[in-house]
């Protein structure tokens, strides 16, 4: 698969971002040592998209070593897209109502 780089690409970008959020929860101002509900869910978010977008690069590269062809690739990949994206968006429709 000669997409196969810029999945991997895509998923060394995604660990960079998880890892830059560890630095800011380490450098950040806490007033009092405590957490804001605001920080808490965008450092929830931060980590969440970074964890999606690594696991679901990996997943076409997993399902064309299971011998399925692109068609079958591209409906999988896809459906966990957008599972993944209902997360997020049900999340933050949830947590505005």
């Amino acid at each position: 698969m000669e997409e196969a780089d810029t999945l991997r690409t895509i998923a060394e970008v995604a660990i960079a971002i998880a890892g830059f959020t560890g630095v800011v929860v380490v450098f950040g101002n806490r007033t009092g040592g405590e957490w804001q509900e605001i920080e808490v869910e965008q450092l929830w978010l931060l980590l969440y998209q970074a964890l999606v977008a690594t696991i679901l690069s990996f997943v076409p590269i997993l399902l064309q070593s299971a011998d399925l062809e692109g068609a079958s690739i591209w409906r999988v990949s896809n459906a966990n897209c957008a599972g993944a994206f209902s997360v997020i968006g049900a999340r933050l429709f949830l947590r505005q109502g």
